[in-house]
């Protein structure tokens, strides 16, 4: 085993099996699996699955995929994470992480003064990552809206947070350029309004 310094990345996926007795009437999401299994790997590059096709991390190589059809008679399911897995066998499940995010977010949506919004930035930049799309469009729209954000868009904080959001928005075509170019502009503090 490698030492854990040298770990670039740790791949956590979950191989589940599902039986013909267990899938029930509905057999789809929401079917708990009989065996489920979770395998944590040390590995060198953070998309090393040993166990997944070349082509995609959320489904097996096809020499597993085969054996274990021959072997368990059973389909074999990947997860690349812990959360999808508990996402569709679980779907009420609420993750601590989510809850903390979205009290963070509601502190930013409902900030009432500059202070109050620097605080939710430095609270919502570990989130940054985690961010749905839905919950983008909610923080644009707070920026837009609350004059506590929208004031101060361009001090360095509130820039650096904002920034990656508005490449993401644009790379994800949900806005246009006119609207990139106008973001741009603001986080620069070039046009103080909306």
């Amino acid at each position: 085993m490698m030492p854990l310094a040298d770990a670039i990345a740790v791949s956590l996926f979950s191989v589940t099996e599902r039986t013909k007795e267990n899938q029930g009437e509905s057999g789809g999401p929401g079917t708990v699996p009989s065996v489920p299994e979770f395998l944590v790997r040390m590995t060198t590059g953070a998309f090393a699955f040993s166990y997944a096709s070349p082509l995609t991390r959320t489904v097996a190589d096809a020499f597993l995929l085969a054996e274990w059809k021959k072997k368990k008679k059973a389909d074999l399911y990947l997860h690349d994470e812990l959360k999808s897995f508990l996402s569709q066998y679980f779907p009420k499940i609420k993750f601590a992480v989510d809850v903390e995010k979205r009290a963070v977010i509601d502190e930013l949506v409902h900030s009432s003064n500059f202070a109050a919004t620097h605080f939710a930035i430095a609270g919502l930049l570990p989130f940054i990552d985690a961010l749905t799309n839905d919950e983008v469009t909610e923080l644009f729209d707070a920026a837009r809206h609350n004059s506590q954000i929208r004031w101060i868009l361009a001090d360095d904080d509130v820039r650096s947070f904002y920034s990656p959001l508005v490449e993401s928005m644009r790379d994800n075509r949900r806005i246009t350029t006119k609207e990139y170019k106008a973001w741009r502009e603001r986080l620069a503090g070039v046009v103080p309004e909306f």
